[in-house]
């Protein structure tokens, strides 16, 4: 609780005396101090020997104070800031620094910097991403342009090529892997191995400038399919599937990210078979999910098979490229014809309908027909039986 409190103190704004006790600082400027600009100095001209407070102030006043340093008196008029830290990119800033006493209560008016940015350079605009079924994904991109919208402050640096590489989100953890040679211009990249593993976002990093890199992303969503396929069916009935599409998004905190699942809803599946394990899979149905991700297909059955269901890949694609969904698929499951009256389905693991004996060994009308013959034979032992009595009592 106090952690928070004295946060919160810490931000808040200066207390003021009735009148300023102090002339206020002037000539307060910013400057590079390292070659590969990641350190510039606020410097202010000062009169007499006075203790300062320094604040980094958001122009667009997303919040009061972003930083707050104070420079005792006797120390130089000097402060160094690194800019990897401390800042929010892509906003507008100013220095601001005031006279103050021990208790930091203000003494003087403040003064304040010229406005400097804290750009970025622009990465590509991603238009498309087409994941595969065999797990790999193509994206493509075009370059946008950048406006200085505050053009010639002091902390500007002369602007060289932007070039970017293809990124990568990790699966479990919010970090980002680039990968692949340096690209310039419009083109196209494909993604593959583990660190491709949906649900993943992909897309392009910048080399840095002086405030760091820039990303564009767009996410693939892994794809779940389960489906209740029945042990036997009917040759010559109707083979019934259901089953349930299921889309897995990422949820990151600045650590760890959690897969988010929820229904996946008007997504297109195929009922595939096979006649074995080397035979070619083909679509023998194909149906679309209800809102809560569920689905039906049916298709006549003809023969023992293996059957599974496919969700293929939906790509993203316009300007924004969203709505990438991964392939998904049930593992394959043997399905064993038997004879019986027609209907849907077969026997559990599955839907209902007629079950029956297995189409193997002798048909089972010869069994009927031997048992009728042997009815047959014992009515007729029966009645030579009677036969017989009857003469023996005359």
């Amino acid at each position: 609780m106090l952690a928070p409190l004295t946060a919160l103190l810490a931000l808040a704004p200066l207390p003021v005396a009735q009148a300023p006790a102090e002339p206020a600082p002037t000539n307060v400027r910013l400057s590079w101090v390292s070659a590969d600009h990641q350190q510039f100095a606020v410097t202010w001209d000062e009169t007499g020997d006075v203790r300062n407070v320094v604040e980094l102030v958001p122009v667009d006043g997303h919040v009061a104070v972003e930083r707050r340093e104070a420079v005792a008196a006797g120390q130089p008029n000097r402060l160094v800031y690194n800019s990897r830290y401390g800042f929010d990119p892509d906003h507008d800033y100013r220095v601001r620094v005031t006279v103050v006493d021990a208790d930091d209560t203000a003494l003087s008016d403040p003064a304040t910097s010229p406005v400097f940015d804290t750009d970025r350079p622009a990465p590509p605009a991603v238009t498309s991403v087409v994941p595969r079924v065999d797990g790999s994904i193509r994206f493509a991109w075009v370059p946008r342009g950048y406006t200085d919208h505050n053009p010639g402050d002091p902390l500007d640096v002369p602007a060289g090529p932007v070039r970017w590489r293809a990124t990568t989100s990790s699966f479990e953890l919010n970090e980002y892997y680039p990968q692949g040679p340096e690209f310039a211009g419009a083109g196209s990249y494909v993604l593959t191995g583990p660190p491709a593993r949906p649900p993943v976002e992909v897309g392009l990093e910048t080399t840095p400038n002086e405030w760091g890199s820039a990303r564009s992303l767009e996410l693939v969503a892994g794809t779940t399919v389960t489906a209740k396929l029945p042990a036997t069916a009917t040759v010559g009935g109707t083979l019934s599937v259901t089953g349930k599409v299921t889309r897995v998004s990422r949820i990151c905190d600045p650590g760890v990210c959690s897969p988010y699942e929820e229904p996946d809803k008007g997504r297109e599946v195929k009922l595939q078979a096979r006649s074995g394990a080397d035979g070619q899979w083909r679509t023998v149905s194909t149906g679309r999910s209800l809102a809560d991700g569920t689905f039906s297909v049916r298709t006549a059955f003809t023969a023992t098979g293996d059957y599974r269901v496919v969700a293929l890949p939906v790509a993203g694609q316009g300007p924004s490229a969203r709505g990438a969904k991964a392939y998904g698929q049930t593992t394959a499951t043997t399905v064993a014809g038997v004879t019986g009256p027609t209907g849907d389905g077969g026997n559990e693991g599955g839907g209902g309908g007629g079950g029956g004996l297995p189409i193997t060994g002798a048909p089972v009308v010869w069994i009927g027909v031997l048992g009728g013959l042997l009815v047959l034979g014992g009515a007729g032992l029966a009645f030579a039986g009677r036969l017989r009595r009857r003469a023996g009592s005359s």
